[in-house]
């Protein structure tokens, strides 16, 4: 991509983040260094990257498959499987989301603007359906979920990547928080948020309850069948090989973890009461139709 365009790129985010409603979590911190992080990231598809190669694992034939990306943002996990030759669509219900994707990838194609729950497109259409941190922002999960599996062929496979909000981090607005307290009680975050200075409008737009039993009570409820939850071999993985990490910050981290010794036991330790607590992150499930 021309200098050019990457300068208006990088604008069009920016100003996408200052104008949505996101701009209350990681953009009101007053911190302009973080703006320049967040926008590399996004630039970057860190997340996209490590998502792709986690389905790369896990689904035969992937390139022979077709995909569709269910709440597909700014396009990153779009531009990771046209650089990978794989087939995905996007949709997205943010027009301005949109015309960022359409910059992006230089196309006007394999990007519809479009409600999650109500997806236009007809029923047994694509191969695999990726949900990359999108379901703690729609209104009805469940809805959102039968569409997925609505548009899924027989035997396809939907990946979803979400947070948990048992975990002691809220990632949108980058705080530490009490997870046992603070996800059923909206008032007591806000409150919270306030005192840290911070805009607590964008809580009104998350879905606290996104934890791995609702998920998969949802996906029960849905109808899909065989859910694996991925999220600890994810994470016992990026302890052992913190190269595998995409972001650079938890990989800086990972990397001083595991230099040190005593950390590393530690924390490797910890596993088992990880998941008996529920509180590993993020969370990381795919599920058959």
């Amino acid at each position: 991509m021309p200098k050019a365009n990457k300068k208006l790129l990088r604008h069009k985010i920016a100003q996408y983040f200052e104008k949505s409603i996101e701009s209350s979590g990681a953009f009101d911190s007053g911190d302009c260094q973080r703006k320049k992080t967040y926008i590399k990231g996004i630039l970057g598809n860190e997340i996209e990257k490590e998502i792709y190669q986690i389905i790369k694992n896990n689904v035969k034939n992937l390139k022979r498959k077709k995909i569709l990306d269910m709440g597909s943002g700014l396009g990153g996990f779009l531009i990771v499987c046209r650089d990978n030759k794989t087939q995905a669509t996007g949709i997205e219900i943010d027009p301005y989301a949109v015309e960022i994707t359409k910059l992006r990838t230089g196309s006007n194609k394999n990007i519809v603007l479009g409600d999650c729950e109500k997806v236009p497109f007809p029923d047994n259409s694509f191969d695999l359906v990726a949900s990359i941190t999108v379901i703690e922002h729609v209104k009805n999960p469940l809805k959102y979920l039968k569409e997925a599996k609505r548009v899924l062929k027989k035997n396809g496979k939907l990946i979803l990547f979400a947070p948990n909000y048992l975990f002691p981090w809220e990632g949108h607005y980058k705080l530490f928080w009490l997870p046992y307290v603070f996800p059923y009680t909206k008032s007591l975050f806000k409150f919270y948020l306030k005192i840290k200075n911070r805009n607590p409008k964008f809580i009104d737009f998350i879905n606290l309850k996104i934890t791995p039993n609702y998920l998969r009570k949802n996906l029960n409820r849905a109808g899909f069948t065989k859910i694996q939850d991925l999220s600890l071999q994810r994470f016992q993985e990026r302890i052992d090989k913190p190269g595998l990490i995409t972001n650079p910050k938890p990989k800086k981290i990972m990397k001083k973890i595991k230099k040190n010794k005593l950390l590393y036991k530690l924390l490797k330790t910890s596993i088992p009461l990880l998941k008996i607590l529920k509180i590993y992150h993020p969370l990381l499930l795919i599920a058959k139709k």
